[in-house]
């Protein structure tokens, strides 16, 4: 069964031997980020950073930090339908790092990565906050973005956009009225079903039942 874990499950020589097996040739600083700080950021709280399983084979990793959306940054506060009024940063979610390991590319485990980046932007919206979820995209990276969602926001500075996908309010309430969230949550339900990820379900579970 394909899973999505968090590295506090590994020990520093079993991680050791899954970054002896992962290959990422187009871009070797996701790499060395991977080899020489991941585990050691998730650890102390910092970035947190989860591989995708599938057999024996650890296939991608996707890092994740709290982010927030300033009170100066008008355009996206009113993209998100924030009141002008409100006085304090936005609460965000944003990928810090995406990685496939070059023999598992084209599987579309990036995009399975990327869902579980936005139950996690869902899942913090439940507990502290989030209203978006965040990324600084490559120029080459940005169509892949595109296709799950996500808007660019300003220009490209240094070959980085910043872009941005809605993570609007889940409430009981209004989801008679919104069969499209609805169906967006039973499909988060089966993704955690489908990658032992029951921890997560059960925010959308709720809503639901509710």
């Amino acid at each position: 069964m394909p899973s999505i874990v968090g590295l506090r499950d590994f020990s520093n020589s079993d991680f050791k031997k899954i970054v002896s097996k992962f290959e990422c040739k187009d871009d070797q600083k996701l790499f060395e980020y991977l080899k020489n700080n991941a585990l050691g950021h998730h650890k102390q709280g910092l970035f947190q950073t989860y591989l995708f399983q599938d057999n024996e084979d650890y296939k991608g990793y996707i890092s994740l930090a709290s982010a927030q959306i300033a009170v100066d940054d008008t355009e996206l506060r009113t993209i998100l339908g924030v009141s002008d009024g409100l006085p304090y940063p936005i609460p965000a979610l944003k990928i810090t790092r995406l990685c496939i390991s070059d023999q598992f590319k084209r599987q579309k485990i990036g995009s399975l990565l990327v869902m579980f980046a936005e139950i996690a932007a869902y899942e913090q919206q439940n507990k502290i906050g989030c209203r978006a979820l965040l990324v600084d995209a490559k120029e080459k990276a940005i169509s892949f973005y595109e296709g799950l969602g996500f808007s660019v926001l300003g220009d490209m500075e240094d070959g980085i956009c910043l872009m941005f996908k809605d993570i609007p309010s889940l409430r009981s309430k209004d989801i008679d009225h919104k069969p499209e969230q609805k169906d967006m949550i039973q499909e988060f339900i089966d993704f955690c079903g489908a990658f032992d990820l029951s921890h997560f379900s059960k925010t959308f579970e709720k809503v639901l039942l509710d």
